[in-house]
């Protein structure tokens, strides 16, 4: 808000002197009048913005990131808890499948010894067959 002066009156002016160094860097156009509470405005400028009105700006827009931040974080923990579940139940999965493995190999391995005992007690009998054949 401008006076009669052309004299930009800033927010509440509780300000305790000049503009902080850091504030100066943050804001380029702002310049501290010599009591810290009012800025002149100089003729043709655009127009100086308020300390007090940058500063609710910028806690503004610092709220929107960190809502923002929050729901990007709500969202990345929900997807992790999924995933998480999901993550256990294909472990789960993976034991019982590698357990149904074994017990196959281990059953095909049986058969496999139990059909070899049979080829060889066949070729046994093939031989004894064949001996008394030659003998008669």
């Amino acid at each position: 808000m401008a006076d009669a002066a052309g004299v930009l009156v800033c927010g509440t002016g509780k300000m305790d002197g000049a503009v902080p160094s850091h504030f100066s860097a943050m804001f380029p156009n702002l310049e501290a009048s010599g009591s810290g509470k009012v800025q002149e405005v100089s003729p043709g400028s655009v127009g100086l913005h308020c300390l007090d009105t940058e500063l609710q700006k910028m806690l503004i827009d610092e709220r929107m990131r960190c809502e923002n931040h929050k729901t990007n974080y709500q969202t990345l923990k929900a997807e992790h808890s999924r995933l998480q579940g999901e993550y256990t139940r294909a472990q789960g999965e993976l034991r019982r499948m590698l357990s149904e493995k074994q017990a196959a190999q281990e059953k095909l391995q049986l058969l496999l010894a139990e059909l070899r005992r049979e080829v060889l007690e066949k070729t046994r009998e093939l031989e004894e067959l064949r001996l008394q054949v030659v003998h008669v």
